[in-house]
């Protein structure tokens, strides 16, 4: 199962969502919207990465980050935001830490 939500088999899933592609005008806001519908979001970062395209989304539980990705990843539709399809998978960070790297808070 952890293979098909985008994670090695020798990770273990956690409660943090990865997802990446995302567009440049892509906003805190535009996450929650995509993520909420499956449980609490109780950290994320927006922006980031070399070409700051990728987001981070914790949950308050790993059941709710699970959802969310296996909702996404059966689904025949691309998950889109502002027009551009965004790739989502489970992280194999075990939750988001702010001032690890030169990542900035979007919550």
């Amino acid at each position: 199962m952890a293979s098909s939500l985008g994670i090695d088999e020798g990770v273990s899933a956690t409660k943090v969502v990865h997802l990446r592609n995302l567009p440049q005008q892509c906003s805190p806001e535009d996450l929650i919207g995509l993520c909420s519908p499956f449980g609490k979001v109780v950290n994320l970062l927006c922006n980031v990465g070399p070409n700051k395209n990728q987001g981070f989304v914790e949950f308050g539980d790993i059941s709710e980050a699970i959802s969310m990705v296996s909702n996404y990843v059966s689904s025949s539709d691309p998950v889109k935001l502002h027009g551009r399809k965004i790739y989502v998978q489970l992280s194999d960070r075990p939750e988001i830490v702010v001032g690890r790297s030169k990542e900035i808070s979007c919550s």
